[in-house]
């Protein structure tokens, strides 16, 4: 009954039980006995393997982690480390990878999908404008689909949802300023429903959550 939840202004990750509201900060930047531990964190996912939260931190450029049992902050990959395809610059979306023990990331300034093995912190791009497909402009939220090995890419800067195929970085426009309905102005982040076929994309242009 618990949900996880970022207060970039607060630089803190806060525990929310669900059923009576009651909220505890699990980190913040005096966490560990640290100091600026987060700059602006901007997305969290729960790492099932090592019972652990994965956080970007966008303006630090790094992906770090919070052990649920005893607190402890580590720095999973930033760009200090050795052996990656490419450096952060600004990454935004996050997503669990549990098959693959990866973290899926967007940069919005790179203009890719980083895999990041969680073992070493080795950065690969996945997908980038050197692909197949649609060119990305301003990726930012992420959510995986683990049965076809791909993921769902909100993009703000083209007002669009790109499908990624993870073999091959092959994108594909999923909806855009070309499709039916309500237009996107801002989209920013997204969780998908692979049963029902709908994505529900939050548009912070628009004030709203559309499917």
């Amino acid at each position: 009954h618990t949900a996880w939840m970022l207060d970039a202004g607060g630089d803190a990750i806060v525990a929310v039980n669900t059923v009576t509201g009651t909220r505890v900060v699990l980190a913040n930047d005096y966490s560990s006995g640290g100091t600026d531990n987060f700059s602006s964190p901007s997305n969290v996912a729960y790492d099932s393997n090592g019972n652990r939260l994965l956080i970007i931190d966008y303006n630090q450029d790094r992906l770090v982690a919070i052990n649920l049992a005893s607190g402890t902050l580590s720095v999973v990959s930033d760009n200090t480390i050795a052996g990656g395809d490419a450096d952060f610059q600004s990454p935004r979306g996050l997503a669990f990878d549990p098959a693959n023990n990866r973290a899926l990331v967007t940069d919005s300034v790179g203009d890719c999908v980083f895999g990041v093995n969680l073992s070493t912190g080795y950065r690969t791009v996945l997908s980038d404008d050197e692909s197949t497909g649609a060119d990305f402009q301003t990726p930012r939220g992420i959510a995986y689909d683990d049965a076809a090995n791909a993921v769902y890419v909100v993009d703000s800067g083209k007002d669009a949802l790109i499908h990624v195929d993870l073999a091959t970085g092959t994108r594909t426009y999923i909806s855009n300023s070309g499709s039916n309905g309500t237009s996107f102005k801002t989209p920013e982040d997204l969780a998908i429903d692979i049963s029902a076929g709908e994505a529900y994309v939050a548009d912070s242009g628009l004030n709203a959550i559309l499917a």
